[in-house]
């Protein structure tokens, strides 16, 4: 299967994870990140899910899968270690329905990928379940190269990108400014606040 990077806003879409286990933890984890609406569908779960759960940070259908009860979803996870389950899912899931299949992602249409963020940077890494362990050292070194402070030099180059491409300066000329701020020295506060200044008075 040839799984192509995207990304996809997530922000209140109903997503149902089946399986209520660590695997089911681990994606919950992961989508809350980005403001989905989260049901789980399972008749236990872990102490974390349960504690999300009584938070109302997630919805809990308490029983074993059905078709016919499972809520309309974008997305469907299907996170337990029942063959029988996961057959059945993948066989019964609406066409329009995006799922991930925890256990064997070629049998699904999304994959999990190892993701970084740093504001509004996001690096995703997937091996396609080649080597998990090989994504989580690459992630590592990623989070060396960029670590969390990074995400304010990446909204100084929105703040700029925002200004420059408002200002009244030729095509050319916002081009070559945008090509500027990537200097390195520009990941220093000091010339960022230089810069943002410069760009006040001048365009």
């Amino acid at each position: 299967m040839a799984h192509m990077p995207i990304l996809l806003d997530l922000t209140n879409k109903s997503i149902v994870i089946i399986g209520g286990g660590a695997i089911a933890e681990r994606r919950v984890n992961k989508l809350m990140q980005f403001d989905a609406y989260i049901t789980v569908m399972s008749p236990t779960l872990t102490a974390k899910l349960q504690k999300l759960y009584e938070q109302q940070q997630i919805q809990w259908l308490a029983q074993d899968y059905s078709i016919h009860q499972l809520p309309p979803a974008a997305l469907v996870v299907v996170a337990t270690n029942n063959k029988a389950v996961n057959r059945m899912v993948k066989q019964e899931l609406p066409q329009q329905t995006l799922l991930n299949m925890a256990s064997d992602s070629e049998q699904g249409d999304v994959v999990f990928p190892g993701i970084l963020k740093r504001g509004k940077l996001s690096i995703s890494v997937s091996t396609s379940g080649a080597s998990p362990k090989l994504t989580t050292a690459i992630l590592a070194e990623l989070q060396q190269q960029f670590p969390p402070d990074y995400e304010q030099y990446v909204d100084f180059l929105y703040t700029c990108r925002q200004q420059i491409k408002q200002s009244n300066i030729s095509h050319a000329e916002q081009q070559k400014l945008l090509a500027t701020v990537l200097d390195d020295k520009y990941q220093y506060k000091q010339f960022q606040q230089q810069l943002l200044s410069w760009l006040a008075e001048n365009i």
